[in-house]
C-alpha cells in the first residue's frame, strides 16, 4: 500500500488562544510532502512534535486542513475502503471498561476482512491476555497488548501503532518487536510505529521519519543508520580540520574545553556520498552513536 501526502497540513483554529478567525491558526503538522510504501517505518520526535496527529491523517480519521492525503490512490479521510484497510491502535485509543478482550477482538474481526482469528488467539496467549477479562481491570501494559493484538491480527495493508511500548516491560517489548518482524516478513505491508523507545526500533525499521514541531526534519533509510552518526573526540585543531575538510559532514553537537573537543557528527546519507567523510575520522577517536542519541541530536539535543 502506498500513502502519498502532498503539502498536507493540519491546524486547529481554536489553538490560537483567541477568537476564531482573528489570526491564522498555527500548523500542528505540515505542510508535508511524503510517500510511504510497504515496510516498517519508525516515526520519532519529542512530545508535541505532531506524531499522533500525523498518524490520524494517515488513518483517514483526521481531515487535513490543507493539501492532500491519499491512501491506495483514494482520498484517505473518512473513506470506507481506507478505513477497512487501516488499523490504528495506541495509547489514546480506549474501549469501554465493561468490554471483554474477546468482545473487543470480535468487534475488529467484523471490521477487518483480513482478520486472522487464530493469530489473535495465539497472540493473546503470548501476551498473557485472558479472553474473559474486562478492559477496565486490565493493567496499562495489558491494554497496550490488546492494541498490539488488534494491529497484528488485522493484517490491514496499513498498520499504525502509536507508542506501542507504553506499560510494557523489556521482555514484552522484545516479544512485540519479534512478532512484528515475523508478521511483516510473512505478510509484507506498510507499518508505521510511533515511539520514544528507540533502541529496539533501530533493529527492525526500514526507514525513520523524524518530526520536529510538525515538520519532517529528517527522512533516513535504515541503510544509513549504521555508520552515519559518530561521536568524535580529539584536539580542537583536529576537530576543526574534520569540520572544514570532510565532505557533507554536519556537526550536531560540539563541546570544547581546555583545548580538547567532543562532537556528535552526521556524515550524511551514503546515497548522497556520505561515505566519503569516513576517512577523515582516522585522526580522531570516533565511535558510532545509536539511533536514540542520533535522534536526540537531530531534534536539537538536550533541553532544560
Amino acid at each position: 500500500m502506498t500513502i502519498t501526502l502532498v503539502d498536507a497540513e493540519m491546524s486547529y483554529p481554536w489553538a490560537t488562544g483567541g477568537a476564531r478567525g482573528t489570526r491564522p491558526a498555527p500548523s500542528v503538522v505540515g505542510p508535508l510532502t511524503l510517500e510511504l510504501d510497504d515496510g516498517v517505518v519508525g516515526l520519532v520526535g519529542r512530545n508535541g512534535a505532531g506524531k499522533t496527529t500525523l498518524l490520524g491523517m494517515l488513518a483517514g480519521q483526521l481531515k487535513p486542513s490543507a493539501g492532500t492525503v491519499r491512501s491506495g490512490g483514494r482520498d484517505a479521510f473518512d473513506d470506507p475502503v481506507v478505513l477497512s484497510d487501516t488499523s490504528f491502535t495506541g495509547v489514546d485509543i480506549d474501549y469501554a471498561p465493561s468490554w471483554t478482550v474477546t468482545g473487543i477482538l470480535d468487534l475488529f474481526a467484523r471490521r477487518y476482512p483480513r482478520w486472522d482469528a487464530a493469530e489473535a488467539e495465539r497472540l493473546c496467549e503470548a501476551f498473557g491476555l485472558a479472553p474473559t477479562s474486562t478492559y477496565g481491570v486490565l493493567s496499562r501494559g495489558q491494554r497496550t497488548a490488546v492494541g498490539i493484538v488488534v494491529g497484528l491480527a488485522s493484517h490491514t495493508p496499513v498498520t499504525l501503532f502509536d507508542e506501542p511500548y507504553v506499560g510494557l516491560d523489556a521482555q514484552t517489548r522484545r516479544l512485540f518487536y519479534r512478532e512484528l518482524m515475523d508478521s511483516v516478513e510473512a505478510d509484507p505491508r506498510l507499518v508505521v510505529v510511533s515511539t520514544h523507545h528507540l533502541p529496539d526500533l533501530e533493529r527492525i525499521v526500514d526507514r525513520v521519519l523524524v518530526l520536529e514541531r510538525g515538520q519532517l526534519v529528517h527522512d533516513i533509510d535504515a541503510e544509513d543508520l549504521s555508520g552515519r552518526f559518530y561521536r568524535v573526540t580529539g584536539s580542537e585543531a583536529r576537530v576543526d580540520a574534520l569540520v572544514a575538510d570532510a565532505p557533507g559532514l554536519t556537526v550536531l553537537e560540539r563541546r570544547d574545553m581546555a583545548g580538547a573537543s567532543r562532537a556528535v557528527v552526521d556524515l550524511g546519507s551514503d546515497r548522497a556520498g556520505g561515505g566519503a567523510a569516513r576517512p577523515y575520522l582516522s585522526d580522531l577517536a570516533a565511535e558510532p552513536v545509536d539511533l536514540e542519541e542520533a535522534v536526540l541530536q537531530l531534534t536539537g539535543g538536550e533541553r532544560s
